[in-house]
């Protein structure tokens, strides 16, 4: 498992640090800049479907192909893209939470209850995009895989869409509104994770090459 992390993370330093700086400037970016809030979520985004580029980068060099005469197992190669995606995950949402810090003392306001909630929906959804991705990748490869992770992700996105105009058409304050997702947000994470990563190994180990 070291083996395949230390091959994904140098992958991931040659071909897309690119990406990685993208995302620390965006963060940066966040403390003065008006349109913050797209700047915090769109780093986590960013890094969160990584992990489906590198595998693209695997299936075109013909890595998967001589992974699978190697001794380690379909579930370590799949282990590895997780493990790569939270790291990148961990790291951009620790940065979001010292910039958020930094631009709260800026502006003179601090509060913990919309602090925290932000945290929460930043890590959500940085997991639950990863948590989309590599299943239908591993399944169906990188290709196949990005138009359905498309069509879930359209989904979703419907989904919170009409969540928040029932919210409005209910008379559901902000606050209110917040207060009873907040749960949800803490607990999505750590029930989403491992289904995806039992599906991708389920899905990977039946897929012929």
């Amino acid at each position: 498992m070291k083996a395949l992390l230390y091959k994904d993370l140098l992958t991931l330093w040659k071909y897309l640090k690119s990406y990685l700086l993208m995302c620390v400037v965006f963060q940066v970016a966040s403390i003065a800049g008006e349109d913050f809030e797209f700047m915090r979520f769109y780093p986590l985004i960013l890094v969160s479907s990584l992990p489906h580029t590198l595998l693209a980068y695997d299936e075109r060099s013909g890595w998967e192909k001589y992974a699978l005469t190697l001794p380690l197992g379909r579930k370590k190669l799949v282990g590895s893209k997780y493990l790569v995606g939270l790291l990148l995950v961990a790291g951009s949402f620790l940065l979001a939470a010292v910039t958020g810090l930094v631009r709260s003392w800026r502006e003179g306001i601090f509060d913990p209850f919309d602090y925290w909630f932000e945290l929460c929906v930043l890590l959500t959804l940085g997991i639950s995009v990863m948590s989309v991705a590599l299943p239908m990748s591993f399944r169906l490869g990188t290709e196949k895989g990005r138009i359905a992770n498309m069509v879930c992700y359209g989904i979703l996105g419907g989904v919170l869409v009409i969540a928040v105009l029932l919210g409005d058409k209910l008379g559901l304050s902000q606050i209110s509104l917040n207060e009873w997702v907040i749960v949800p947000f803490l607990v999505l994470p750590a029930a989403v994770l491992p289904i995806s990563w039992a599906l991708s190994v389920r899905w990977y180990e039946k897929r012929e090459f």
